[in-house]
């Protein structure tokens, strides 16, 4: 359906005002000329010349007026100008409405009330803890929180809206994010395998394969930066350290090369038993055909050894009756990888042991041969990449752009436009963080230390560890030996501000895996949509590093709220206000300047034609005069009194009132094909 504007509905408005403008008096003419008949006074005819003249029927019927033969041209031009500027000024009536347009933009900013609920309960359309916001890709309002389902976070905010605007308003809050943190490095290593069954069920010939991730290893241990985490976590280093444990444990595990060997004293890296794009069969069992479903969807583990099943292993392709683990690699030294990656349990819980949650990340598979990307066809080959990733939580202060459109209190209309890091002038204006100070009295496996910001009075405080910094990476610990229990909320002490993100940490880190007993999938089995964001996501690294961020804020989403709002906490309105200054959208005419090009055009003529007239007055000395005395010369009924009554008295220099009073009643006859003038003196005589 087409929706009218201000501006059509003016521009179809004057188009009919034009039309009948343009209409009546030919309409008008018509009947006049009905009425006229051939006989009348001379001053009936000069009336009628007048309206003749003025309508389009000299034009339509080719009488003397439409000809211009023996005509002065600057007369001419003159006067075809007048009926061309007519037009033109009748379109632009009609385009130029066109270009407006209305339009809510801000007002001044005024400082409000907000409306809060008392507490009170409301129905809402849905149950928040099992609804999923990772396909959203949006940022948006829910139960007490901002969240920013684009890039990952959310923020804590106790829900008010600004009562009484009739356009609604817009405004900026400063709220506290917590939001994810994520570095995957590509292992150049990946799972490759057929389908088989005719229903897509089974495959056969899993096998790992050689993308550079042995061949190209670098013989070099890599070192991360743990010198300064809250400055530089150094995810990147920790998730290459972890890539690089992995694929050297996995290379001695398929005895791809040799370890260090302390008691012959045998340096490592002595032979390197793979080349580009070399397989490896998985074991002898009935691994060699296998469900589909072991390999179908994303997985998330801390378990770096997850796809060599119970260790039965591989097998290089070329011999494969060949048992490869002659150097018993076993669990236990893929488990280390973790402490390598993020901090070990015997660690002090203090601000400088940040939260880091490190894993091996199965993508989605891609197809390798043509075909339907999405569908496990018969024979068709797919291929699975391998990912190392570090992920850390951090505090941040945001500035969110909110705005509402209701004037009844209704929070739906509660809307998100922008989500920006708030800007600081200098250090002095950065957020002072603190962290609980335990004197080293526990370890990061005993407790979850509590974190938040802090007044510039406590700075010095001796059981507080401050930091001035835009954001503050979260302390805490993720316990990846004994992760059978994914709960969130577990029985015990409520300390969601610090313990929630370790078990959100811990459940973004567990998708796919024996522990993953969530009511949310999240590998994408049981939903084509996340199956295809993720598969679209593991293409490369640097997109594959969104999946544990959205899935960890998924969770958040669903296991807080913020408790306070701009009425302080528990919007009770009683202290520590803010004061918050929000911007009313009022209704505002615009125009489109495109549309008064011909306003613009006819407006330039009009001007050029009045200082041409002002010229014209101001050289010639006629005037006024001059321009009566050529009405009077073209005026019909004077030139047939004049002509036809020679010596009577009328000419063209008789002023228009003695012309019609002496000669406006003398009767000129046409209906012979020639004039014939009858003196007004005579018919009264004859009378």
């Amino acid at each position: 359906m087409v929706q009218l504007t201000v501006g059509s509905v003016a521009g179809m408005i004057a188009a009919g005002i034009f039309f009948a403008r343009q209409w009546s008096p030919n309409a008008l003419t018509y009947i006049l000329s009905w009425l006229l008949g051939d006989k009348n006074s001379a001053a009936t005819w000069t009336i009628a010349s007048g309206a003749f003249q003025q309508s389009y029927w000299p034009f339509v019927l080719r009488t003397d007026a439409a000809f211009d033969i023996g005509v002065r041209k600057d007369i001419l031009w003159v006067a075809r100008l007048i009926p061309t500027m007519g037009v033109l000024i009748s379109i632009a009536s009609i385009v130029t409405p066109l270009g407006l347009y209305d339009i809510l933009v801000p007002d001044t900013a005024v400082q409000p009330p907000f409306v809060l609920n008392n507490g009170s309960a409301y129905l809402v359309g849905a149950y928040r803890n099992v609804q999923s916001l990772v396909l959203n890709n949006a940022t948006e309002v829910v139960e007490g929180l901002v969240v920013d389902s684009i890039k990952g976070g959310v923020g804590f905010r106790n829900h008010t809206v600004p009562p009484g605007f009739s356009y609604g308003v817009t405004w900026e809050e400063d709220l506290l994010f917590v939001e994810p943190e994520t570095v995957c490095v590509d292992t150049n290593l990946t799972l490759d395998y057929t389908v088989i069954s005719a229903n897509g069920t089974t495959i056969s010939d899993v096998v790992l394969t050689d993308r550079g991730g042995f061949i190209n290893l670098n013989q070099t241990f890599p070192e991360p930066d743990y010198g300064n985490p809250q400055v530089n976590p150094d995810l990147h280093g920790r998730a290459y350290t972890a890539a690089w444990l992995h694929n050297v444990y996995t290379a001695l595990y398929l005895n791809v090369t040799n370890p260090r060997n302390q008691t012959t004293g045998a340096l490592p890296w002595r032979y390197l038993n793979s080349v580009m794009n070399q397989t490896f069969l998985r074991g002898e069992s009935s691994w060699r055909s296998t469900s589909v479903a072991d390999f179908d969807s994303l997985v998330i583990t801390t378990k770096f050894s997850d796809y060599l099943g119970s260790m039965e292993g591989y097998t290089n392709a070329s011999n494969p009756g060949v048992n490869t683990n002659i150097f018993g690699i076993n669990q236990e030294n893929y488990t280390e990888i973790h402490d390598w990656c993020s901090n070990p349990s015997r660690f002090p819980a203090n601000i400088t042991n940040i939260l880091v949650g490190c894993g091996l990340m199965r993508g989605v598979p891609h197809r390798q041969d043509p075909g339907t990307p999405f569908v496990f066809e018969t024979g068709s080959k797919w291929s699975q990449k391998l990912f190392a990733c570090a992920s850390a939580v951090k505090a941040t202060i945001k500035t969110v752009s909110l705005t509402y459109n209701r004037t009844d209190g209704w929070f739906q209309t509660l809307a998100v436009t922008d989500i920006q890091d708030k800007q600081y002038t200098d250090e002095r204006s950065m957020p002072l963080w603190g962290v609980e100070e335990t004197g080293n009295r526990y370890r990061v496996s005993d407790l979850n230390p509590i974190w938040g910001l802090v007044s510039p009075a406590y700075q010095e405080s001796a059981n507080v560890s401050t930091v001035r910094q835009p954001s503050l990476f979260l302390p805490g610990w993720m316990d990846t030996v004994s992760m059978t229990d994914t709960r969130l909320m577990k029985f015990g002490e409520n300390l969601p501000g610090s313990d929630f993100s370790v078990g959100a940490l811990s459940a973004a880190y567990s998708v796919g895996d024996l522990f993953d007993k969530r009511g949310i999938d999240y590998t994408g089995k049981s939903s084509i949509a996340m199956w295809a964001l993720w598969q679209n996501f593991s293409l490369n690294a640097k997109t594959a590093a969104l999946i544990p961020s959205l899935i960890l804020t998924d969770i958040s989403a669903s296991a807080v709220v913020g408790t306070k709002g701009v009425l302080g906490p528990g919007n009770e309105a009683r202290q520590n206000l803010a004061h918050i200054f929000v911007t009313p959208m009022i209704s505002k005419v615009r125009y489109h300047v495109r549309y008064a090009i011909p306003a613009a055009l006819s407006a330039l003529l009009l001007l050029a034609i009045t200082c041409g007239a002002l010229l014209a007055a101001c050289l010639r000395r006629g005037g006024l005069t001059q321009m009566r005395r050529h009405l009077q010369q073209l005026s019909p009924g004077r030139i047939y009194t004049t002509l036809l009554s020679p010596g009577q008295g009328s000419n063209m220099q008789m002023r228009g009132e003695d012309w019609s009073r002496k000669f406006g009643g003398d009767v000129i006859d046409l209906s012979e094909g020639f004039p014939m003038a009858t003196h007004l003196w005579l018919i009264l005589s004859l009378r």
